[in-house]
């Protein structure tokens, strides 16, 4: 447990406004509004505006049933992936503000 502890302090989630200059399996913390969302069966596909404009794609697999819709402002915690050469983040969690 003594090295969890000391672990976690080592572990640092950076806040970001653009995905560019984020390495791919860097964890970041987003937030922002939703101005698209679409649902699957099993993951939610949105678009987050940041508070520069800059939009995000984030893709969300919940283990529960999630209530998001267009307009929420939330909070992402995820780690950039490259797909089809864009940026997206994988969101492990999100919530909403």
């Amino acid at each position: 447990l003594i090295f969890l502890y000391f672990m976690s302090e080592e572990i640092s989630i950076s806040n970001v406004q653009s995905l560019e200059q984020i390495p791919q399996e860097q964890t970041v913390r987003i937030a922002g509004i939703i101005t698209k969302l679409r649902q699957s069966e099993k993951a939610y596909f949105l678009q987050v505006e940041g508070q520069e404009t800059t939009t995000m794609n984030i893709i969300f697999f919940p283990d529960e049933e999630t209530f998001i819709e267009e307009g929420d402002y939330v909070e992402v915690i995820g780690d950039v992936e490259v797909y089809q050469g864009k940026k997206e983040v994988i969101a492990t969690n999100v919530i909403v503000k």
